[in-house]
This record gives C-alpha cells, structure tokens and sequence, in this order.
C-alpha cells in the first residue's frame, strides 16, 4: 500500500485497507524498525490535531535476483525492490545435458551477477526463480515439467546446497500473472488472464 501511494499516512492506509490504526501502527513499525522497508518523510497537515506523519517505501537500497528458466534460455535479473533492473545475464540451457548440467548453469548466472560488485552483496535479500512447469505450492518441487522432461525435481533442495539467499520457485505463468498484477495493467482488474506464449503455451 506504501509502495502504491507514495507518501502515505497510518490513517490513510487504514481507510484505504479497512483496519484498524492500531494494526496499521503495529505492522509499520514492524516494516520500519525489523525490515528497514518504510521510512517516515514529512509530515501531512491536517484540519484538526496533530500533523500526521507520511510513509515512504524504501526499496532503492534493498535487491533480489530474478531467474527465468526457460527451455531455451536461462536468464538472470538483478533488482532492486523498485523493480529498477541494475544487471541482466543470459546463458543457453542445453536442458538435453540434464538436470546437474542446467542448475550448474543457474549456480553461473547467481554466482556472476553475486560477484558484478555492482550493488553490496548484503543487500541483496533473496532469489526467485520461474520455471515451465506444475510446482507444488511454495515447495520448489517441480511434479511435471513437459519442457525439461523432469518429474518431481527438488529444485530448491538442489540450489540450496550452494546458496546461503533465501531461494523461492513457482510455475513462470503464474508469476507472470503476479508480476502483471503487483507493476501492471492487470491491477486495475479483479480477474485478469495471462497467456505465455513461448517453447510451449501455459
């Protein structure tokens, strides 16, 4: 909501989201003091009382590496959490070489983009990856991949053996969808659809 309104106060958001001030007043804190997310800038004049102070999402100093696994290339984003792109990397992925061979590709791409110096590698707070195929909720096992011809793959437990980032994965249609709704034209809409169209249609 900080991030949408740029320049917000706790009571604004509490009329725009239908709380109450006190969880608004709990949950920015939490956002401020634990996650280091909002930051307090200014403050709003009001007809009576107390002139309320304004919130600002602070995601120019906080990054994510973004992985698109696709059958025919592996491409890498690095982030900030404004979405600014700062560096993209791509690779081919030779899926035929098998399972060891692309992660070793994925391991590339995060170790490259890790090491640009481009950003403090502090600062960068997590991995997400999108890959062709059916995935278990938020596990990372990929049931079905028709793209990679892989059946239950823990992609995550394989990645995590080399990476100390917190790694997520999901189905790549589906993070379009979000992506689309969270930056796009789909935020306007309560139901939307997406069609990818590429190797395959998902």
């Amino acid at each position: 909501c900080v991030r949408d309104n740029e320049s917000i106060s706790r009571n604004a958001i509490a009329e725009l989201k239908g709380i109450s001030n006190s969880t608004v007043t709990r949950i920015v804190e939490s956002l401020i003091l634990d996650d280091d997310l909002l930051e307090e800038n200014g403050y709003e004049s009001v007809a009576r009382g107390r002139p309320r102070r304004l919130l600002n999402f602070k995601g120019h100093n906080k990054y994510i590496i973004g992985i698109d696994l696709g059958t025919t290339y592996i491409r890498g984003l690095l982030s900030d959490f404004n979405a600014e792109h700062i560096k993209e990397i791509e690779v081919v992925t030779d899926p035929e070489r098998g399972i060891s061979h692309v992660t070793e590709k994925i391991h590339y791409i995060i170790d490259a983009l890790l090491s640009a110096k481009l950003v403090d590698k502090d600062s960068i707070k997590g991995i997400g990856i999108a890959v062709a195929g059916m995935i278990t909720g938020m596990s990372g096992i990929i049931e079905y991949s028709p793209a990679f011809n892989w059946r239950n793959v823990d992609l995550l437990k394989i990645l995590k053996k080399r990476i100390e980032l917190p790694v997520y994965c999901d189905n790549v249609s589906r993070l379009m969808a979000l992506g689309e709704q969270v930056f796009g034209r789909g935020s306007q809409y309560n139901n939307f659809l997406v069609i990818n169209v590429g190797y395959g249609i998902g």
